[in-house]
């Protein structure tokens, strides 16, 4: 691993830096993802200001002390400059001098630093008991279940304070393959299609739906920050029908990033 930002969470601060409250931050994941082993967006929402970060996993993958060994690597005065422009730089050099003055990194070390780190969880089936001003995730939606993104995305909104805000980064293409076959996926027919296949290679769901899907979550308004598509691998010549798109563009759509707002 390494101390860095991804450029999603960049392409968000830049966008929307002055209008995001950065008081309580979520990182929420699922397995292997979002918060991850490393937990390096939880300390970059707390260089940047938080007061109090939870990092969610559906399963505990977390190892605290590989933060020793990323902030040995780290190239400190840069990851100050890189976030400089949305903070305050007095207070990141304090924060970053604190955290390397951590001796070992636990899950209390952690805690001490504002960082909790709940796990294991299932934020399809049950709510946090926290108001959060900001939640994020990077290549996690992709990975839920069909039938459970609307609960995921409704308790999401349920946990978040009026006025706040969510990021959610979204991997479309085949995790199976991503360089060679990134739409592989989307020629196998709904009935082989399992919860397994869904979480393991993606849910298969569009642009066009993500757009539908978020649209019709009550009291928000959401709009894409970025669309990337792929046109170097060619489609399959069949589509499955369960796949809902609008067109081939639609289907090319490779990577998307979601801001959503509380009214």
């Amino acid at each position: 691993g390494s101390f860095s930002v991804s450029l999603p969470f960049l392409l968000l601060l830049s966008s929307y830096g002055s209008s995001l409250p950065l008081k309580h931050l979520s990182s929420f994941s699922r397995p292997a993802l979002g918060s991850g082993w490393v937990l390096t967006h939880a300390l970059v929402c707390y260089l940047l200001g938080a007061d109090r970060i939870v990092a969610t996993d559906l399963m505990t993958h977390a190892k605290p002390q590989a933060i020793e060994a990323v902030i040995k690597r780290a190239v400190i005065s840069l990851v100050r400059d890189v976030l400089a422009p949305f903070s305050d730089h007095a207070r990141i050099r304090a924060r970053m001098d604190r955290i390397m003055e951590i001796p070992r990194f636990t899950f209390a070390s952690l805690r001490s630093l504002g960082i909790e780190y709940v796990s294991p969880v299932d934020i399809t089936r049950r709510k946090l008991s926290i108001d959060f001003d900001f939640v994020y995730s990077f290549s996690v939606l992709e990975h839920v279940p069909c039938d459970d993104v609307d609960p995921l995305l409704d308790n999401l909104c349920g946990m978040m304070s009026s006025g706040g805000t969510m990021i959610h980064a979204i991997h479309l293409e085949d995790h199976k393959d991503t360089a060679r076959y990134p739409f592989e996926f989307l020629s196998i027919p709904e009935a082989a299609y399992s919860r397994r296949l869904q979480t393991a290679r993606g849910n298969r769901i569009r642009l066009s739906e993500w757009r539908k899907i978020f649209g019709e979550i009550p009291g928000t308004v959401t709009e894409p920050i970025y669309v990337y598509h792929r046109r170097d691998r060619p489609l399959p010549d069949r589509v499955d029908p369960s796949v809902r798109h609008t067109d081939a563009e639609d289907l090319r759509v490779s990577h998307i990033g979601m801001y959503t707002r509380k009214g």
